[in-house]
């Protein structure tokens, strides 16, 4: 039986959060024979890489350990992409983790042309405590069983999980690895033309988001530099549009660009 589902695991310098991904990936009701975990190492080797050999020698899960001497997520997922074997490809950050029926709940209502969508939950690392967002606000609001165009559910494209996508179109493009923030979105609207639709997950699929105040996405930048990025970003948008500009929407691509051109003007 071939492998159905690839999942990426990025991580630098794990610690126990990375476990609890992997053992909730153990607990799926989706056939183990059926998906394979790309577990990238992308930082120091020691004293990880031996803990990772040791779970990997007990564990009944089809692990796939790599490292990658480039340090930074983007490059660790190019290099998942490049190596999955799976039909689906799915991110899942190593200090995360995953509904027991995440896998097999997604499959049922992905295909090449529909993108099934996880109920995102996040959860505040030091208090454990579950809080809402945008991503719920969204999520409660839609209909089961109803298809929806991307501009009515664009949050879901500010980053690459809580879904699964076709390996083929995530090979038409990749992480661009100059940024080390705003990269996901870029990423998602890169391959937007090719899932013309988007559809709830049946209940209880749930991406577990845990928020550190210490990662990379909460570290304090100064205004000119948040600036900076943005324009960086808003260049990279024009020029995926541009180059195949038919095949984009112009409306979402322009929802994109205020919301570029807002964090320009507000320097946040």
């Amino acid at each position: 039986m071939g492998v159905k589902i690839s999942v990426i695991i990025p991580t630098y310098k794990p610690d126990y959060t990375l476990y609890e991904c992997l053992d909730s990936l153990n607990n799926q009701s989706f056939d183990k024979n059926q998906f394979e975990i790309l577990l990238i190492l992308n930082g120091d080797r020691n004293p990880y890489e031996q803990e990772i050999s040791n779970y990997i020698s007990t564990s009944l899960l089809k692990i796939n350990y790599f490292y990658c001497s480039e340090k930074g997520v983007s490059y660790a997922r190019n290099f998942g992409i490049k190596v999955a074997n799976g039909e689906y490809i799915t991110f899942i950050d190593s200090d995360d983790w995953v509904s027991e029926n995440y896998l097999d709940g997604l499959l049922k209502k992905t295909n090449n042309n529909q993108m099934a969508l996880a109920e995102l939950k996040y959860f505040n690392n030091n208090s454990k405590i579950f809080f809402n967002n945008y991503f719920t606000k969204l999520y409660d609001s839609l209909i089961p069983e109803k298809k929806y165009k991307h501009i009515y559910i664009k949050s879901y494209f500010s980053c690459p999980v809580g879904k699964l996508l076709p390996t083929y179109i995530c090979r038409k493009t990749s992480f661009e690895k100059k940024f080390n923030y705003g990269e996901d979105g870029l990423f998602m609207f890169s391959i937007e033309p090719f899932l013309p639709l988007g559809i709830k997950s049946d209940d209880n699929v749930i991406y577990f988001r845990r928020c550190i105040e210490t990662s990379l996405s909460h570290k304090p930048r100064k205004c000119f530099e948040i600036v900076k990025i943005h324009i960086s970003l808003l260049i990279e948008y024009w020029k995926i549009y541009l180059k195949n500009i038919t095949k984009y929407n112009f409306v979402f691509f322009m929802n994109r660009n205020m919301a570029i051109i807002k964090h320009i003007i507000l320097g946040k």
